[in-house]
């Protein structure tokens, strides 16, 4: 199972962006934020992770599904652990708490 598959069987609400389009919106800035971060373009990215440079760009653009094994080179290249991307990852998509909280 690939990251929209999951995505997409956790998602219900279908009035607002889908939970997949969500997911890879904010995969796209976290990976291009790194990305720059460490001072890497994305030829040399992609000759690190043996993605595509078209690949790259269609994830920083929040167009790609990247498989777990992928995203795991990425990580690797970007000199962070998968596990801190898919934190950040989660920490985007939270609710904020304000939105539970009346008063």
């Amino acid at each position: 199972m690939n990251i929209r598959q999951k995505v997409d069987s956790e998602t219900e609400d279908e009035n607002q962006l889908s939970g997949t389009e969500t997911v890879l919106s904010h995969l796209a800035v976290i990976v291009r934020e790194r990305r720059r971060k460490v001072g890497l373009s994305l030829e040399e990215c992609s000759k690190l992770t043996d993605v595509s440079i078209a690949d790259l760009e269609a994830l920083e653009l929040g167009e790609w599904d990247i498989d777990l094994l992928s995203l795991s080179r990425l990580a690797d290249a970007l000199e962070v652990p998968l596990t801190g991307i898919l934190s950040s990852l989660e920490l985007r998509k939270k609710p904020q708490l304000s939105q539970y909280v009346s008063g």
